[in-house]
């Protein structure tokens, strides 16, 4: 095995799987496969697994004089989401730094995504306080590319053991954007907060890998598919477009600028204690859903404002068919 860092992701522990060696990214292949051809793939592998368990760094001889080290990645919460491997000869004692890497968490049940401690600067004052996001504010940092329509099929669907990769610019707190290779698995986990019996919540645990200053590409298929299910749709001045999941209505990402007068963020919602949509309006969104399988449809609802009260909207919703058998919403809308 090179004495360059490996970067595993081990969110299913029964399979890790090897996603970068140093700064070069790897699709996802089985530690088995990395590393048959290594006399010492088995102390590797229960190393990697003392890792996950432990949560701390773990460390070990392997034959030939060489010595490899294991350092968890975890969540805000301790759960190890990967590991940085690294082996070398014993007498190798500097080893150069790795890239940052960090674990995330979204619930796709609540729609919420926990923002990991270690995406924000080392040293500033969000350090040390977790943060909430929506779905649609993880989306917002990211420049998806032409796997977007994919993405999310996988989120709309959340079906338990599906796993994805990509690699997308995140625009950082700092303004600066950086090149992340993400690693990501969905499950079914009974929720940490409920009674015991509770019905088990759709979970994506993810791994990002900061690959560095993002470079400027002309990539004539990035994006593709969404753009060209958006494009007949262009924003007029004052018209807003999103992208929302049908069943429930739920905001997944904002197509262009967001309304700069709804309340959406996890924060601003969490603050006003009120729902975003009128409970008065729901009818209305009902009827909605309904004409949708038409193919469009039309209504005026009162929306929750950052002002903290409901205003009225007029609204227009298309179907737009991601795959054969995932669809969701494009809405466009304006003041009243």
């Amino acid at each position: 095995m090179p004495s360059s860092w490996l970067l595993i992701e081990t969110l299913d522990q029964r399979a890790p799987s090897v996603i970068a060696q140093g700064d070069a990214v790897k699709a996802m292949v089985p530690i088995e496969t990395f590393f048959k051809r290594s006399k010492a793939k088995h102390a590797l592998a229960a190393l990697i697994s003392h890792a996950c368990k432990s949560a701390d760094q773990q460390q070990t001889d392997l034959p030939g004089d060489k010595h490899a080290i294991a350092e968890p990645i975890c969540n805000d919460w301790g759960q190890v989401h990967g590991v940085w491997l690294r082996s070398a000869d014993v007498t190798d004692t500097l080893a150069s730094p790795h890239n940052r890497a960090w674990a995330f968490v979204w619930n796709l049940t609540r729609g919420t995504v926990t923002r990991s401690k270690r995406l924000v600067p080392e040293g500033s004052t969000e350090e040390h306080e977790p943060r909430e996001w929506t779905i649609a504010e993880a989306f917002s940092v990211l420049e998806t590319g032409s796997d977007a329509s994919e993405t999310l099929v996988k989120v709309i669907n959340a079906a338990p053991g599906t796993r994805h990769q990509t690699t997308w610019p995140q625009k950082r707190p700092d303004g600066t954007r950086h090149d992340i290779n993400f690693a990501v698995r969905i499950s079914s986990e009974p929720p940490p907060d409920s009674p015991a019996g509770s019905p088990p919540e759709h979970i994506l645990r993810g791994i990002s890998h900061d690959l560095g200053p993002a470079e400027q590409r002309d990539d004539p298929q990035s994006p593709i598919m969404l753009a060209e299910l958006v494009a007949a749709t262009t924003a007029e001045p004052g018209e807003y477009r999103a992208i929302f999941e049908l069943r429930p209505l739920r905001l997944l990402r904002w197509y262009g600028e967001p309304c700069p007068d709804l309340a959406w963020e996890y924060d601003e919602i969490k603050r006003q204690g009120r729902p975003q949509l009128h409970p008065d309006d729901r009818a209305i969104v009902r009827r909605m859903q309904h004409d949708l399988d038409s193919g469009r449809a039309f209504g005026r609802i009162r929306l929750l404002t950052r002002s903290g009260d409901y205003k009225p909207f007029d609204v227009v919703a298309k179907l737009i068919v991601l795959n054969r058998s995932t669809t969701a919403a494009l809405l466009t809308v304006r003041k009243a």
